[in-house]
């Protein structure tokens, strides 16, 4: 209901002829007073009101409480008006005493919940139907009703508010208000069910066909049976033949008899079987309380050997890559070179030399040839579906022939090309420098991997720079574009099974996506324009921002195209439109600069942040976080950390990252981080017994 007082006013008039109470000019509807308004409470003074309406209803509300109407007591009908208030109060539980001095005229104005109240009166005012009393209008000293009435008023605003998308603080239309209100005064209670023992005798008694009359009041009291030596009086001898005629023959008292003395055994039967029951469902209770307690020290026991075994295996993980590393000392380097200068290096090579092998993950970011063989043949070249032979078939980038005609005019005209003298003819469409497509692929990953230029990667592949620059420009759209395909938002049920312990126990187990913003150093030349538009005021550099989601159990999932590093967080959210991929009734992580309030409530998205301390005001300090607060933002931060690891994952991977970005690939940005970014899901996981993919 809306809780300012021009509409409490507008509903608040008093019976007809009745003297208006003070403040009770009408308003209109579309008025809107200050927020802040304070809560009124009932003046009954019952528990249910006391507890309810003050806490949980605004009673300044139009449709909800009414002023108590009052007059003039040197008026008759001023005095009729206060004895009706006082009669009314005092059916609500108001002591006489109390009623009179909340009538009184030089009392302020008592508010009366319409809840109270039966034959109200529905009026039209300013087009909107208010709540009026009249002579009438009776009152309700049923609290169990009162309740019910209340209960239906909170529910079914409730459910209006949630269906607007609004919040508590917002306000419904007027009209709304009052049909609210009226739905809810049509409120009954439920008649009480009986239980099981008394649908049993209530079952028999109508087997049996008695009927039990309880005794009215005011019927005499029964005459003593006379002795059988005495004489019956004339009023007495009918009165006995009407009682024979109404006594039933014997053999119907017996059976009677016989019917009752059987439906109390086998109701003593079933308690038996009742008790039997209750005993073995105690008993069963006991042994689940057992089984849990079992459960819960096999449960300690279990994390406690994973604890010990995933320490055993970090630490020979450690002493492995100790022993590697002694391995592959200046020897391995120089037979690199020697390797790179006779041959050149492809597939085949990595796969049947010994010492390339041990630098595979150096080279291509898998452990072993046979994976990144495994992953190309399955991911990029479609062995075993439709597609097969995709890598085969790919048309490779032959520069400017493929550009618009508007973007080449355009680079024309800024840079001064001409394209007579910019022939690309030497670039084949088909497959270029002969290199097959496993070893084109190789040659992707070694450069994102090594962060090397194409030119001197070329000269270890054995292709001149043209070739080369056309395969990694090729390659990388390519990748990027099935890597994104082959990795989508997960559904509902995989989040659900992934979900880590974390959440549950903090209350976020609708969490779908934990997301934060990272950058990454660009080269710029002289374009004023751009060199605004890339600015970053917090690194102090020209950088781009990205937009990366990880789900709950720490892979990957979202990764934003490039924007422009001067953009805050808030527009890169509103650009990339990430909250419109998250189902209704979802919950969203980040951190507490990201203020998406609106898209979130949009969306019916619920948004989790940490909590911060904030100013009072000039001069009066900082209201600091209670420890409620504070542990909320301990808790929300424990499982934030992992989107800060999977960026990190995402630049100490891929050395390309590690330097700015040359501005002739500046094109390709998007495609390069979305590489690095779904590579990075291969790796090792995130969280512990939570693989990434």
């Amino acid at each position: 209901m809306s809780d300012s007082p021009a509409a409490a006013d507008a509903g608040a008039h008093p019976p007809d002829g009745a003297a208006p109470s003070p403040g009770s000019e009408a308003a209109p509807p579309g008025r809107r007073e200050s927020r802040g308004g304070k809560f009124v409470p009932c003046a009954c003074g019952l528990a249910v009101c006391r507890g309810g309406v003050p806490a949980r209803v605004n009673c300044n509300d139009a449709c909800v409480s009414i002023l108590v109407p009052r007059g003039k007591p040197s008026t008759l009908a001023g005095a009729k008006k206060n004895a009706r208030s006082v009669g009314w109060l005092t059916r609500s539980g108001v002591s006489a005493h109390a009623a009179k001095e909340l009538v009184a005229p030089s009392q302020k104005a008592a508010h009366f919940a319409v809840f109270h109240l039966d034959g109200l009166l529905w009026k039209e005012r300013h087009g909107v139907l208010m709540p009026s009393v009249d002579a009438e209008t009776t009152v309700v000293v049923d609290t169990t009703l009162i309740a019910t009435r209340i209960d239906k008023y909170l529910s079914l605003k409730e459910e209006h508010m949630g269906m607007r998308g609004l919040q508590r603080r917002d306000r419904l239309p007027l009209e709304v208000q009052s049909e609210i209100v009226r739905e809810a005064m049509e409120a009954t209670i439920a008649p009480a069910r009986l239980n099981p023992i008394e649908r049993r005798n209530v079952a028999a008694i109508e087997t049996l066909g008695l009927q039990h009359t309880p005794p009215r009041r005011g019927t005499a009291r029964p005459r003593p049976t006379p002795t059988p030596g005495s004489k019956a009086t004339p009023t007495e001898a009918p009165r006995r033949r009407r009682i024979a005629a109404r006594t039933p023959p014997p053999a119907a008292v017996a059976s009677a008899r016989r019917r009752v003395r059987n439906a109390v055994t086998q109701q003593a039967g079933l308690q038996q079987q009742v008790d039997e029951l209750d005993r073995q469902l105690r008993q069963l209770r006991v042994e689940n309380d057992q089984l849990r307690v079992d459960n819960a020290r096999v449960e300690a026991q279990f994390a406690t050997v994973t604890q010990i075994s995933q320490r055993v295996e970090a630490e020979l993980r450690l002493q492995l890559a100790s022993v590697n590393e002694a391995a592959v000392d200046e020897r391995v380097q120089e037979k690199l070179r020697e390797l790179v200068g006779c041959r050149r290096l492809s597939y085949s090579l990595l796969n049947s030399d010994p010492m390339l092998r041990r630098v595979c993950a150096d080279i291509c970011g898998f452990d072993r040839p046979e994976s990144f063989k495994a992953w190309f043949d399955c991911v990029m070249d479609k062995q075993g579906t439709e597609f097969a032979g995709m890598a085969s078939q790919l048309e490779y980038w032959r520069g400017k022939e493929q550009m618009p005609d508007a973007v080449r005019k355009t680079l024309e005209e800024q840079h001064g090309v001409d394209k007579s003298k910019t022939s690309t003819g030497r670039l084949r469409p088909h497959r270029p420098a002969g290199l097959e497509p496993i070893d084109a692929c190789l040659f992707t990953l070694y450069v994102l991997r090594s962060g090397i230029t194409t030119r001197l990667a070329g000269a270890e592949f054995g292709i001149s720079e043209g070739p080369a620059s056309q395969i990694f420009t090729t390659w990388v759209i390519y990748m990027h574009t099935e890597l994104e395909r082959e990795h989508p938002l997960p559904d509902q049920e995989m989040l659900k099974r992934t979900r880590p312990e974390g959440f549950k126990k903090m209350g976020a187990d609708e969490t779908q996506m934990i997301i934060d913003c990272t950058e990454f150093v660009v080269e710029m030349g002289s374009e004023p324009f751009l060199q605004k538009l890339l600015w970053s005021e917090y690194k102090q550099r020209h950088t781009l921002k990205f937009l990366v989601g990880i789900s709950p159990c720490g892979s990957i999932t979202y990764i934003s195209e490039a924007m422009p590093g001067s953009l805050s967080d808030y527009k890169i959210v509103n650009v990339s439109r990430c909250v419109d991929f998250l189902p209704p009734g979802s919950a969203l992580m980040a951190d507490r600069g990201f203020k998406i309030w609106a898209q979130c409530v949009k969306r019916r998205v619920r948004l989790i942040v940490p909590a911060c301390s904030f100013v009072a005001g000039r001069g009066k300090g900082i209201i600091p976080m209670t420890p409620q607060e504070a542990q909320n933002t301990y808790e929300i931060a424990n499982l934030r950390i992992h989107v800060e690891r999977a960026m990190s994952e995402i630049k100490g991977g891929w050395r390309i990252l590690h330097s700015p970005l040359v501005r002739g690939r500046l094109r390709l940005a998007s495609a390069i981080v979305g590489i690095c970014a779904r590579m990075a899901s291969y790796h090792c996981p995130l969280q512990a017994g939570k693989w990434v993919k």
